[in-house]
């Protein structure tokens, strides 16, 4: 009896590869004609160090921008709108719109208009 062996995921793509011939990696804006959608609204919740330093990656390198904040401390909240307010205009978007403080902010957050959450609270809030 032989033993057949399952494919993954790198020698499915070699293989899809080979039998085409070729590869087509496109930006959203030209697949779909728009770049309405090509840009994602961030909301962080949870304004300390692991926040700022995460968003900010995404912010740097890729089309994301932060919309809306989420903390349980109001200085938390204006130094991270300030660190965002001055990296978009950087790069010429529009400053933060919301930001919400308190136990129950991230109702409120996961309500504003924003594609992704970023969670950056601690654990221990979690549940």
């Amino acid at each position: 009896m032989t033993k057949k062996k399952s494919m993954g995921r790198r020698d499915f793509f070699k293989s899809s590869v080979a039998a085409t011939g070729s590869l087509l990696l496109a930006r959203p804006e030209t697949a779909f004609s728009t770049s309405a959608n090509s840009s994602l609204r961030l909301g962080i919740l949870g304004c300390g160090g692991r926040g700022n330093n995460v968003a900010g990656v995404f912010v740097e390198h890729t089309n994301t921008q932060v919309t809306a904040l989420a903390d349980l401390f109001d200085d938390r909240l204006e130094h991270t709108r300030q660190h965002f307010d001055n990296l978009q205009k950087k790069k010429g978007r529009s400053k933060i719109g919301k930001t919400f403080k308190g136990g129950n902010a991230y109702l409120e957050l996961v309500q504003s208009n924003i594609d992704v959450v970023l969670i950056t609270s601690p654990p221990y809030f979690h549940p």
